[in-house]
């Protein structure tokens, strides 16, 4: 009896049964794409972070979300959001003053 391998459907993206390695979820074809992706999700991180912490300087935001520096930092939060992080927190800070006075 010959030992058939199975195929996989489309919608099947890891067998654990297999032992095969999990295929990424998200692949493009471009890999500067998946880069401007990635780099985006971690944009989004560091507002996140600069609402709760609106006080803290950028630079340990910028790390924490995985950047070596502000300048990196700055241009991926700027092409994910359209402004940059110290424009984001002004932005954040007057919403939350105004919140405030209302």
């Amino acid at each position: 009896m010959q030992n058939k391998k199975k195929k996989k459907s489309r919608g099947q993206v890891f067998d654990p049964g297999l032992n095969q390695r999990p295929v990424p979820l998200i692949r493009y074809k471009d890999p500067d794409r998946t880069l401007d992706y990635i780099n985006s999700l971690r944009a989004e991180y560091g507002a996140r972070l600069i609402i709760e912490h609106p006080h803290e300087e950028i630079e340990p935001i910028a790390k924490e979300c995985g950047f070596i520096g502000t300048d990196a930092f700055s241009s991926a939060f700027k092409f994910a959001l359209g402004v940059t992080p110290a424009e984001y927190r002004n932005s954040m800070l007057k919403l939350f003053k105004d919140e405030e006075n209302s």
